[in-house]
C-alpha cells in the first residue's frame, strides 16, 4: 500500500516538468510562443525573383513577397553581404520588395539575402538565394 503514494508523487512530478518543458518549448520554437502577452509569429518570403541560380545580367533588379511582418523598416538586404537599398509596397497583408543588384557584380555568384528584424530573437529571419550575374 505504500507504493501507491509514492507511485502517485512521481507521476505528479513527471506531468508537472512534462508541462514546464512544453510552455518553454514553445516559446523558444519560433512558433506562436508568447513574449509578454504578445505572440511571436515568424515572417515568410515568397515569389522570390530571379529564381535560385538563375543567370541575370549585372544590375539586374530582383523582387520578393514579405507576409507576418508589422513594418517595411523590418526588411534589410545584402547582396554579397552589401547592402542594397530597396523599395516597399503594402498591399494587405503583403510587403512586396524590389531593389537592383548592384552594378559592380560581374561574371560571378551573389547571394540576395534578406533579413527580417525583430524585437524578439525567436521571431527573426534569414533567409537567401543565389543568382548567376553574366559579364
Amino acid at each position: 500500500m505504500k507504493k501507491l503514494p509514492c507511485l502517485s508523487s512521481l507521476f505528479a512530478i513527471t506531468l508537472t516538468l512534462f508541462g514546464i518543458n512544453t510552455v518553454m518549448a514553445a516559446e523558444q520554437s519560433g512558433h506562436g510562443g508568447a513574449y509578454g502577452g504578445k505572440s511571436c509569429v515568424r515572417a515568410h518570403l515568397a515569389n522570390k525573383l530571379p529564381a535560385h541560380l538563375a543567370t541575370v545580367a549585372p544590375g539586374s533588379a530582383f523582387s520578393f513577397a514579405v507576409f507576418d511582418i508589422d513594418s517595411a523598416q523590418q526588411i534589410a538586404v545584402t547582396v554579397k553581404q552589401k547592402p542594397v537599398e530597396i523599395a516597399s509596397e503594402y498591399r494587405a497583408p503583403t510587403f512586396f520588395v524590389t531593389g537592383k543588384i548592384p552594378d559592380e557584380f560581374r561574371n560571378t555568384v551573389v547571394r540576395v539575402t534578406v533579413k527580417i528584424n525583430s524585437q524578439y530573437p525567436a521571431c527573426r529571419l534569414e533567409e537567401g538565394w543565389l543568382v548567376k550575374i553574366s559579364e
